[in-house]
């Protein structure tokens, strides 16, 4: 599996920060870099940010997209460079605009789409307006993957005012299409309460959905939480770490599915610590445990829903290392009666 270290720049003269790729690995926050820069890609030296390792699918933007660092650079190089000109930006802003305008000009939505995925998150407004609408016109030409973009923005507010039930309408739309990410998304929505209502039965619909057409890890396991609680479905303890079991085997053997390993473990390894739907085995419960909370802690800079999950699984391995410890010492006492009737 490829992973690739995103760096956050910022340009002498830029409020904003762009994302770069180092090849040489992690480069560290406050050092210098020489970056390709603009429409011309004038060398520039910026400051890095922060410097975070991901795939592919969980980059900030497409790989094939994002420009890579030239070389690391020096203060003294920084402070000297030539200042930007004032009317850089404003030049930029319209040579984006002018891009994309043809594109829609010539009806290639393809390029139209590509360009609102790279400038949805611009801070400048005009882009990110533009990226909109872009959107919009990729929806009117039968494109689900900006639906599920453009849900992306009403779900968080950005740009748009915030909005979930048309981010579940445009959810449904890409979802329709086969889209997984957006399938998750309509399930979620009415497991949580996020969009409306919580309905497990529409909820279960597509979980299902994913399970059943990409056999999705993500699904499985919020389907196996299903079965554990008897959410909308009979409780079935059994099936709940059936399923758990094979979201994990989704997530051991495809890179797309990766980004969930934690939770599967985290899963799995709590029906061994407890028993429930299989036999209780405290060590296997320890190790898969033990690998979900350095899973989960890998997430802590993107996901802010990670602390519970590292609270929890940290309470369950304390759980499990008692288990085992009282084991240990079970077998010591047992083995030194052993031995004082062997030596009687």
């Amino acid at each position: 599996m490829n992973r690739y270290w995103y760096c956050g720049i910022q340009v002498k003269g830029m409020e904003t920060v762009y994302s770069y790729i180092s090849d040489t690995g992690e480069i560290k926050s406050g050092s210098y870099v020489m970056v390709p820069f603009g429409n011309q890609n004038a060398l520039r030296i910026g400051i890095v940010k922060f410097c975070s390792e991901y795939t592919a699918e969980e980059a900030p933007y497409p790989v094939e997209w994002t420009k890579h660092i030239v070389r690391e650079a020096t203060a003294e190089e920084y402070e000297n460079q030539p200042p930007l000109p004032p009317y850089y930006r404003n030049d930029d802003i319209q040579d984006d605009l002018d891009e994309v305008n043809y594109s829609i000009g010539i009806e290639d939505w393809e390029e139209v789409y590509e360009w609102a995925y790279c400038h949805d998150d611009d801070s400048n407004e005009r882009i990110a307006r533009k990226a909109v609408e872009c959107y919009e016109l990729c929806i009117e030409h039968d494109m689900p993957e900006a639906a599920l973009d453009l849900g992306e923005l009403y779900d968080t507010g950005k740009v748009v005012e915030q909005n979930h039930q048309k981010a579940y309408e445009l959810y449904q739309i890409a979802a329709d299409a086969g889209l997984i990410s957006a399938i998750r998304n309509c399930g979620y929505g009415p497991y949580y309460g996020q969009h409306q209502d919580i309905d497990y039965k529409k909820a279960y619909q597509y979980f299902s959905l994913g399970a059943l057409l990409h056999d999705d890890a993500n699904c499985l396991y919020k389907l196996g939480d299903m079965y554990l609680n008897g959410y909308g479905v009979d409780q079935n303890e059994d099936y709940a770490f059936m399923l758990y079991q094979r979201a994990l085997g989704c997530c051991q053997k495809n890179d797309r599915d990766s980004v969930f390993i934690a939770d599967a473990q985290f899963r799995v390894g709590k029906c061994y610590l407890d028993g429930i739907g299989t036999y209780k085995n405290t060590e296997k419960a320890h190790e898969l445990l033990s690998l979900a909370l350095v899973n989960f802690y890998k997430r802590r800079k993107r996901d802010h829903f990670v602390i519970e999950l590292i609270r929890s699984t940290k309470e369950l391995l304390v759980q499990a290392q008692t288990d085992l410890d009282k084991e240990t010492s079970d077998y010591q006492r047992k083995w030194d009666c052993e031995l004082d009737d062997l030596q009687f």
